[in-house]
């Protein structure tokens, strides 16, 4: 009888140092970058590097919240911008104030998209959580249930 619960404590302690062995291992994908640094970087060329970005620093909330709101805001402008294409289009048919209109409609949309972008990098480059509108409310929750 005590023999068996010696081997089931070494059994045990062989899983726990596997497991512990294992977990090294995933650790080796992480880059060493400041999460300032990382949380900039997930704005830089959105769904991808928010994707990155998710994968090599998968422990830190800070990082892994910037990445899942890039991704969501990229998927936002994205349909944003597919929405101001299809009323550009329509625009297109008035002749000259439809093109002034549509035009400005696309300038207003790239101008704030720059703006949004750059606010967010310089945001998480400071250290600062900005949460936007939706995107972010789910970029929270995305965070916070991994």
């Amino acid at each position: 009888m005590r023999t068996e619960i010696q081997q089931d404590e070494n059994k045990q302690e062989i899983i726990q140092r596997e497991a512990h062995q294992r977990s090294e291992g995933k650790r080796t994908n992480q880059i060493h970058l400041e999460d300032n640094i990382a949380g900039f970087l997930c704005y830089l060329a959105g769904i991808i590097t928010g994707i990155l970005f998710l994968l090599l620093k998968p422990d830190s909330s800070f990082v892994r919240f910037f990445a899942w709101q890039s991704i969501m805001v990229s998927i936002f402008i994205s349909v944003l911008g597919i929405i101001i294409a299809i009323i550009d289009f329509i625009f297109a048919y008035i002749p000259i104030i439809g093109w002034i209109v549509g035009f400005f409609l696309t300038l207003i949309y790239s101008v704030g998209t720059l703006a949004l972008w750059i606010l967010l990098m310089i945001t998480a480059y400071q250290g600062k959580e900005i949460s936007i509108p939706l995107a972010g409310q789910i970029a929270r929750h995305l965070t916070d249930n991994q």
